[in-house]
């Protein structure tokens, strides 16, 4: 089987998305290819810097440049809820006081709080175990549910936005899992068309300046690395659980874990034998310390995809077009009081993405946005909907009601085994991930996002590598994990980039794109200078802890974190 040409937009929707528009398809199609062949790269190098036992995935493989074998795509599947808000809020060793009801969990899920005698919680007030391997610690120290923010609890990769009528009624859920990457990359080919999609898919009232990222004081980032304003994936029509007139919606994923370069990073993780073994899948996440323990997505993911890897004896790559996709849901689970014979599957209209229509629901379906309506004329509660894991039957209040009839998939493909000569050269499995700190002597820093500084500052979650043009001279900020304020930071090759000084070294303690919650982050603030006649191309990246020991073998480069650019 041949190498893949290039990689595609999920459920191939460039091409519904620009129309006619062929020049600004062709420039996205090279951005979102180069994206997705950089994420690709640096996932298989994995976290040689700030972690032992986590690099070299060489049974991860790039596709544009390894054959693939000819077997059919493995679907990965999982239930959209936050099954951490079950595990942590039903947990029977959990204090009195944190125990809640389903209906109270739905109801933190729409709405992000919860409200008991009178008394609103916001849930990143609510109180978890900090220890959550191998079980979570009650009786250690407990922190502040992670992550929050518009939509943050909702980490399956699947979010949700309701619209309620005056009475409070649930009327519509608009369901999304698309990446918030294809729309910074659509959003630096074509804003307008941006702003185009935003009015057809959520408000006709969307204007172009509803979708800036603004600094604290209101007023609009200017990026000058696109010569334009920048885009705020969690602007007032993307962001909260509530669809409002004049604000609200789900346009794609905005929860800091819901990211795709996350979703390939981790992929690449699971491919590593663990001594641990793959049959639990708690016990591999909390050995590999991919994603977060207690999600169904991230240790479902890990687990399959390391069993295919490990127990098939075959490396894997993420299948084309790499997505996240929502699957067509078991309407058999829907009924309408008192009306057998409802076509109940009117109630779900697929937006954006397409369905299989050979296997619908079976991990083959492209769905990227969907939009579940009760009719006019009929209440939400006249809906009855039989949870699959209880099998009970309920009228329908919640959106997670809902949710919990479909999955979300992505789809692996395998390859043959890497070669030592002409030989396959099997796995061996390598003991649990240890995270260094600053006591360990080899500690580097683990670049994690480079961004301009005025992206930075309005915290942008942008995970794209910047593309910064020639005869150019830009503040940036190179966020990283371990690193130290003694630290040198070089770019390979060197040619036409100015010798870099550190301005200022911030000691952030912030999330960076991909990750659960903050934490363990610093930045360097400098500035980046670039020759007139600098070659064009990508450019890796490392950063050296100048008070430590450089591993054997020296720093590791991570691939392709700049992109310099023509000066046109």
């Amino acid at each position: 089987m041949a190498t893949l040409e290039r990689f595609h937009s999920p459920g191939y929707q460039a091409e519904k998305d620009f129309g006619n528009d062929l020049d600004g398809l062709d420039q996205f199609n090279e951005q979102w290819n180069n994206n997705l062949n950089r994420w690709t790269n640096q996932s298989i190098v994995g976290n040689p810097w700030s972690n032992q036992y986590d690099d070299n995935r060489y049974y991860y493989v790039n596709p544009l440049t390894t054959s693939l074998n000819a077997a059919n795509p493995v679907p990965i599947t999982w239930n959209p809820f936050p099954n951490r808000l079950f595990n942590f809020f039903q947990d029977p060793q959990a204090p009195a006081n944190e125990q809640l009801s389903t209906d109270q969990i739905f109801a933190l899920a729409d709405a992000g709080a919860i409200t008991i005698n009178g008394v609103t919680t916001p849930i990143g007030d609510l109180q978890v175990p900090q220890q959550l391997c191998p079980n979570n610690n009650w009786q250690g120290r407990l922190i502040g549910y992670t992550p929050t923010g518009s939509r943050g609890w909702l980490d399956e990769y699947c979010e949700w936005s309701i619209r309620y009528d005056p009475d409070g009624q649930l009327r519509s859920v608009m369901f999304t899992c698309e990446n918030p990457a294809y729309w910074f990359t659509l959003w630096q080919v074509n804003p307008d068309l941006v702003v185009k999609l935003y009015q057809q898919v959520i408000n006709p009232a969307v204007q172009r300046e509803d979708l800036y990222l603004l600094d604290p004081n209101g007023k609009p980032i200017f990026d000058p690395l696109t010569n334009d304003y920048a885009y705020d994936p969690t602007n007032k029509w993307n962001r909260d659980t509530t669809q409002l007139a004049d604000r609200g919606g789900a346009m794609h994923l905005t929860s800091g874990p819901n990211t795709l370069s996350a979703e390939m990073y981790l992929a690449a993780a699971a491919t590593i034998a663990r001594t641990c073994g793959n049959t639990d899948p708690q016990t591999l996440i909390c050995c590999s310390q991919y994603g977060r323990p207690r999600r169904n997505s991230d240790p479902h993911i890990g687990q399959l995809a390391n069993q295919v890897a490990v127990n098939g004896q075959t490396a894997i790559t993420l299948t084309d077009p790499v997505g996240l996709y929502i699957q067509s849901p078991n309407i058999k689970l829907w009924a309408v009081n008192n009306q057998p014979d409802y076509p109940v599957a009117n109630l779900w209209q697929v937006t954006r993405g397409e369905v299989n229509r050979v296997s619908p629901g079976n991990g083959n379906d492209s769905i990227l946005h969907a939009i579940f309506t009760v009719p006019e004329g009929m209440q939400a509660s006249d809906i009855l909907i039989t949870d699959p894991q209880t099998g009970k039957q309920e009228p329908l209040q919640w959106a997670g009601q809902i949710a919990r009839t479909f999955m979300i998939a992505l789809r692996a493909s395998t390859a043959p085994l890497p070669t030592s000569g002409s030989n396959p050269v099997p796995q061996h499995p390598r003991p649990c991930v240890v995270v260094m700190d600053s006591t360990y002597p080899n500690l580097q820093p683990w670049p994690v996002q480079f961004l301009p500084n005025d992206l930075y500052q309005a915290n942008s979650p942008i995970d794209l590598s910047p593309s910064v043009p020639q005869g150019s001279s830009t503040l940036m900020a190179l966020v990283v994990q371990g690193g130290l304020e003694n630290a040198s930071i070089e770019f390979s090759p060197p040619d036409g980039i100015a010798p870099v000084v550190i301005e200022q070294y911030i000691n952030d303690n912030s999330g960076s794109p991909g990750q659960t919650s903050g934490g363990s982050t610093q930045v360097y603030l400098f500035t980046l200078t670039v020759d007139a006649n600098a070659p064009l191309g990508d450019r890796n990246l490392r950063v050296v802890n100048l008070d430590k020991e450089a591993p054997i073998g020296g720093v590791p480069w991570i691939p392709s974190l700049l992109n310099i650019v023509d000066k046109a």
